[in-house]
């Protein structure tokens, strides 16, 4: 009985150390090496840089013709054009806003405040409507002034510049002078360059010209593929380690990763007495 009973302990603990041995391993770390990673910086490379997307649809669109997907590189296509003509139709919209200013067309103003390009810009909105009230009021011209203030100004009066600017614009409708209310003492009028001024405020939006629309270029054949086996050659090359035989990447929806075998341990166990 005591042999047996001491045959089963024996075979029990056997089973125990290896079960505790197979968590070890299982659970195992590799340390000594790090991976390196390159961070590239935005300002570098801007995902949303105009030119950039233009390029990722032109690689997805070359990649879909050589494998023979011709309905969906139509589709791809049509609603990149609209894109592109979206984008035509802003920065002309923008080249005649700042033509219109400049010459004081303030009808042709009004008009394309209501485009894409600006509908949603209400301080930029305010300064232009202030502009021309200014100018109204020069000219004594007070019944437009004062259909511009209660119209135009009114409603965006949570844009004035200061606390006190949407008082002083109404005070000037009992002025002779713009120059007699305190916030426009500096204002120099029409003769002056005060719709340059204007301009130069807002210039982040008057940037957006020509020079910034997406231009077509030459791209080599299969560009997308090109791009991908550089990623993955960079995965590759700071991986952990350089195995001998070479990799086979059968995924691209994850990092390459190389099997690393543990060189350090995580649990000491304890071995039979």
């Amino acid at each position: 009985m005591d042999t047996d009973t001491e045959s089963k302990s024996g075979v029990s603990s056997e089973d125990d150390y290896r079960a505790r041995v197979s968590e070890a391993v299982t659970n195992a770390t590799h340390v000594g090496v790090s991976q390196r990673i390159i961070h590239v910086p935005e300002d570098v490379f801007n995902p949303d840089d105009p030119q950039i997307k233009e390029d990722i649809l032109r690689m997805i669109i070359q990649y879909l013709q050589n494998n023979d997907c011709p309905v969906s590189v139509m589709t791809l296509q049509d609603e990149a054009n609209v894109k592109m003509a979206d984008a035509h139709r802003k920065v002309s919209h923008v080249k005649a806003m700042r033509k219109s200013i400049v010459e004081g067309d303030w009808p042709e103003v009004e008009k394309l405040l209501h485009k894409d390009a600006f509908k949603n810009e209400k301080q930029f909105q305010y300064q232009v409507y202030k502009q021309i009230f200014l100018e109204l009021v020069e000219k004594h011209e007070f019944q437009k002034a004062f259909t511009y203030l209660t119209k135009r100004l009114k409603p965006l009066e949570s844009r004035q510049s200061h606390p006190e600017e949407f008082r002083d614009l109404c005070y000037l409708l009992t002025c002779k002078s713009v120059h007699d209310a305190t916030s426009f003492k500096g204002w120099d009028g029409l003769r002056g360059n005060s719709r340059e001024g204007l301009l130069e405020t807002f210039s982040a939006i008057f940037e957006n010209d020509q020079s910034r629309l997406p231009t077509p270029g030459s791209m080599p054949p299969g560009r997308l593929l090109t791009l991908l086996h550089q990623a993955v050659a960079y995965q590759i090359e700071f991986s952990r380690y350089h195995p001998k035989i070479k990799p086979k990447v059968d995924t691209l929806l994850s990092d390459y990763t190389c099997l690393v075998l543990p060189n350090a341990p995580q649990h000491t166990l304890a071995g039979h007495r």
